[in-house]
C-alpha cells in the first residue's frame, strides 16, 4: 500500500472516543502523517469548524482542516481552504421539508447546517450544544420559510418519537436520504455521502479511490469504506460499517487509528 496518497478519516468513535475524548497516540500518528506528502484529512459529519474544536485542532498549526470533507460530503475544501465542493437542498425541496415537519414538532428539535453556521428555533442551541459538544454560528430562526436564499447542507433531528421517524422516513429516498443513529436523525440532499466528497477531493488532486486509505465506524461511513481501495472499520464501529469495509481494526479504539497508519505509511 505504498501507493496510497490519501488517508480520510472519520472524527467521531473513530478519531475520537464516544466520550469525545482524544487519545495521544491516535493523535501523534495523524500529526506525523499530516507532515509528511500524503494528504491526510477529516472526513465527518461535522462542520470544519465543530470537527476542529472536537478534537482540540482549532489552533493547531499541524492541521488546520484543509483539506476536509465535512457534514457527510455535503462540504468539501482543499489544503488552501478553497471551497471546491458545496452540496445543498434546493430551496423549493427545503421549503417542502419544512411543511412536512411543520405541526409534528420536528422543526422545534433541529439544526440545520450552512457550510459553518447552524440555523434552528429559539432554544434549540442549549440543546445541541449541551448534548452533541457543536458548537458554530447560531442562527435563530423563527420561520425557517422566512429565509431568502437557504442552502441548507443537512438537518439533524435530535430525539426523535417513533411517530416522528416513521414520518421522515415516508419520504426517504425521494426528497432525501438520511442517517439514523440512537441520538440523531441526520437528513441530506439525495445523492451525497462521505464517498461522493472523497471523490470532489481526490479529483481536485488528481487522484483515484485507489490512491485512498480511509477509516470510519458508523453508518455514515458505509459508502466511502465501500469506495475507496483501502479501508478500515473499527472493530467497536457498526455492523454495517464492519460489512462495508475490506479490514477491520484491532479492538482497542483508543490506538487503532495509530496502529493502521503504522501499518499502511510505516508511521508511528
Amino acid at each position: 500500500m505504498g501507493t496510497s496518497k490519501f488517508f480520510a478519516m472519520d472524527v467521531d468513535g473513530t478519531f475520537i472516543t464516544y466520550d469525545f475524548k482524544l487519545p495521544s497516540k491516535n493523535k501523534q500518528a495523524f500529526d506525523k502523517l499530516a507532515k509528511s506528502s500524503t494528504i491526510a484529512f477529516f472526513c465527518t459529519g461535522r462542520s470544519k469548524i465543530d470537527a476542529l474544536h472536537i478534537t482540540g485542532y482549532s489552533n493547531s498549526d499541524v492541521y488546520n482542516g484543509f483539506p476536509g470533507v465535512y457534514i457527510n460530503g455535503c462540504v468539501v475544501y482543499n489544503h488552501e481552504g478553497k471551497l471546491i465542493s458545496n452540496t445543498y437542498f434546493d430551496k423549493d425541496t427545503f421549503f417542502k421539508i419544512i411543511d412536512i415537519f411543520d405541526g409534528t414538532g420536528i422543526t422545534n428539535t433541529c439544526a440545520c447546517y450552512c457550510e459553518d453556521s447552524l440555523l434552528c428555533a429559539p432554544g434549540v442551541k442549549e440543546r445541541f450544544g449541551q448534548t452533541t459538544n457543536m458548537i458554530g454560528n447560531f442562527i435563530e430562526v423563527y420561520n425557517y420559510k422566512d429565509i431568502n436564499d437557504p442552502k441548507i447542507n443537512q438537518i439533524m433531528i435530535m430525539n426523535v418519537d417513533n411517530n416522528q421517524l416513521e414520518l421522515i422516513r415516508k419520504y426517504e429516498g425521494t426528497l432525501y436520504k438520511m442517517y439514523v443513529s440512537p441520538s440523531t436523525v441526520e437528513i441530506l440532499p439525495l445523492g451525497v455521502s462521505k464517498s461522493t466528497g472523497i471523490e470532489a477531493l481526490i479529483k481536485h488532486y488528481n487522484g483515484s479511490f485507489d490512491d485512498v486509505v480511509a477509516i470510519g465506524d458508523g453508518i455514515n461511513d458505509v459508502e466511502m469504506l465501500n469506495s475507496v481501495k483501502h479501508s478500515y472499520a473499527m472493530a467497536s464501529g457498526t455492523k454495517a460499517a464492519i460489512e462495508a469495509a475490506k479490514n477491520i481494526t484491532k479492538p482497542n479504539i483508543e490506538i487503532a487509528v495509530a496502529e493502521v497508519i503504522k501499518d499502511v505509511f510505516g508511521i508511528e
